[in-house]
């Protein structure tokens, strides 16, 4: 991409992604069960352990950023998954797909990279530090196993804020998927990066 093409598309994104963390959004207008409790829900939400997820995401960090088509494939456990990001700014289509003993990372011109963690293959081979286990939890409206502090929740006791790990999450909408409420819009960020993750289907 020429120098000035790549300038003008990082200046739409962080124009992007700046009004997506500065709207204030209801979490949800109304839930499958609003006399939920948060435990209650919680619990619920957890039964979640397969899904195929279409949307986008968009991510920033100083001087530098990326929006791609995703499309994830979660099959149960944590660590078998199929994630791939289509047409992302500066690093081209990459593939991802995680089992119990390695994860694979495969780029649009075949060049293909193994390691043991998806987040470190990321950050190496990519230069970006993506939080992809949270993200497991994060997806749901969860919070991550560990310390989390700071949870706000609406009405219905949806996750609505969380500090996590070095991070700030917030899920800014929610929708019906079955009987399940599953967030459609979740902004995370740290001192170096932040994303926006926009899930425009979900299927469970």
């Amino acid at each position: 991409m020429k120098p000035f093409l790549r300038y003008l598309a990082l200046i739409a994104l962080t124009v992007l992604i700046s009004a997506c963390a500065s709207t204030v959004m209801p979490a949800s207008q109304q839930a499958n069960d609003q006399k939920m409790t948060w435990t209650q829900r919680e619990n619920q939400t957890d039964q979640v352990r397969s899904w195929t997820i279409s949307g986008a995401l968009a991510m920033k960090a100083p001087q530098r950023g990326f929006t791609a088509n995703l499309n994830w494939q979660q099959h149960r456990n944590i660590k078998n998954y199929k994630m791939s990001l289509y047409g992302p700014l500066g690093i081209g289509a990459v593939r991802i797909t995680s089992s119990p003993s390695q994860v694979t990372l495969m780029r649009g011109n075949g060049e293909t990279f193994k390691a043991s963690s998806a987040q470190a293959l990321m950050a190496k081979n990519l230069g970006w530090n993506i939080p992809v286990n949270n993200l497991y939890y994060w997806v749901r409206g969860l919070p991550a196993p560990g310390a989390a502090s700071n949870k706000s929740f609406d009405k219905y006791h949806h996750l609505t804020r969380l500090q996590q790990s070095g991070w700030s999450i917030r899920f800014l909408r929610y929708t019906a998927v079955g009987k399940y409420d599953l967030p459609n819009k979740i902004i995370f960020r740290n001192r170096q990066l932040s994303g926006t993750l926009v899930i425009s289907g979900w299927k469970i």
